[in-house]
């Protein structure tokens, strides 16, 4: 269902309204082949004996229907000998269940992850400072000869941020350009990344949480990417053992089921983004500020002037410059000088920030064998994904379903195709 020219263009882009189109098609495909899908069913839980995987517990989930609300189903078990947990960023019961079945402490590790939010900017301006503003005339919303404009930028802030006189000549770099200042870093060690990941140009801000009380936010962009605004997550990196994150750790450990170190992660996030609800005034209302109020930690105010968002839900002027712990809030403000140096008028008060973006990497792997790829601790369960640990975007994650699939044919016996 995809056009061809995606074999061709540089930056392929298929856009969301045609990735519907396409994900049905490959549905039919399967269920031709005699898969079956059992959708509005939860995992809540896996059955284990002294040999590994036996079963799963589900539920259908609470949905609305033409008549009301259907209330959740009783949980009900299905007996399995194998299973591809290729769970989302947002299966965080499941995590904490793997945690508290498997035989083995290695079977759920930390890793470093993610958090930042969502800076939105008119198209327009985007178009103008990429393009200059004679071509950026003519890309006419997507609908001209150039296609409109996007970015990516990156770069490493040096742990600790130095004082202000000292800014200049170590932030703007490359990253490798500031590895050499690792005396005082360790994330610490080479610098604390900070990116943006999932540029969209002509796109929107888009809610992706999934319990009332949590806000998380993303972005997306249809094909023709005729929007008035481009945005992109603005995230930093955060390493599991830093000194912010020590009262997690300690939440996490005493968790009444799978209390583990490894879930301090998913702590941090829950918290982040119960923060930002709570900003938002609820009803999933996504706090945003300018990014220039950031830089001065100030909170935004509304007006006439502010800014509009391409954000359905309806967004309200709050402060998200103390919502982070400050080493990633000061990591984020430097970047912006920077990323503003290599962009001229990136850092603009046109530009709005979003909170929160926490889910672009999983803050936890569910550990396998590097032959096997079997959970660790747990015969029978192939941990496979972005949410168990393992890719890192879309096409990432297909590759580690394909590494699965054959790790699975090999396990029951059955060769898999080279091709």
């Amino acid at each position: 269902g995809a056009p061809e020219a995606i074999l061709v263009h540089g930056k392929p882009h298929l856009g969301t309204d045609r990735l519907v189109r396409i994900l049905k098609a490959m549905r039919n495909h399967l269920e031709d082949l005699g898969v079956q899908f059992m959708f509005g069913t939860r995992v809540e839980d896996v059955v284990v004996s002294p040999r590994g995987l036996q079963g799963l517990k589900f539920r259908t989930v609470e949905r609305r229907t033409t008549s009301g609300f259907e209330p959740a189903g009783e949980l009900e078990e299905m007996k399995v000998e194998r299973v591809v947990m290729a769970a989302g960023h947002s299966a965080r019961e499941l995590y904490i269940a793997i945690a508290s079945k498997a035989q083995s402490e290695a079977a759920v590790q930390a890793k470093p992850f993610a958090v930042g939010f969502r800076i939105e900017h008119p198209q327009a301006l985007i178009n103008s400072l990429q393009l200059g503003d004679d071509w950026a005339q003519k890309v006419n919303m997507g609908k001209g000869k150039i296609p409109v404009a996007d970015y990516r930028l990156a770069t490493q802030i040096p742990y600790p941020v130095p004082p202000p006189g000292d800014l200049t000549s170590s932030l703007g770099k490359e990253w490798g350009d500031v590895a050499d200042r690792s005396e005082k870093r360790d994330c610490k060690k080479d610098g604390r990344p900070v990116y943006s990941f999932c540029m969209c140009p002509g796109g929107q801000v888009v809610c992706t949480s999934v319990l009332p009380d949590e806000l998380c936010v993303n972005g997306m962009s249809f094909s023709k990417r005729q929007s008035s605004w481009a945005n992109s997550a603005l995230v930093t990196s955060v390493d599991p053992d830093e000194d912010f994150m020590t009262p997690y750790i300690e939440e996490a450990l005493s968790l009444p089921v799978g209390a583990h170190k490894a879930m301090a992660g998913l702590q941090f996030q829950r918290a982040m983004e119960q923060e930002a609800c709570i900003r938002g005034g609820g009803n999933l209302v996504a706090p945003v500020q300018r990014a220039t109020d950031f830089m001065d930690g100030r909170p935004s105010t509304p007006g006439s002037d502010f800014p509009s968002s391409s954000y359905r839900l309806g967004v309200k002027p709050a402060a998200l410059h103390d919502l982070y712990p400050e080493p990633l809030t000061q990591a984020l403000r430097e970047a912006l000088r920077a990323f503003d140096r290599r962009l001229p008028g990136f850092l603009t008060p046109e530009a709005l920030l979003h909170g929160v973006e926490t889910r672009t990497s999983s803050p936890i792997r569910i550990t396998r064998g590097s032959e096997s790829l079997e959970c660790v601790g747990l015969h029978g369960l192939f941990p496979c994904g972005e949410g168990a640990g393992y890719a890192g975007g879309i096409v990432s994650s297909a590759v580690d379903g394909v590494r699965v699939g054959a790790a699975v044919l090999e396990n029951i016996g059955v060769r898999a195709k080279s091709e």
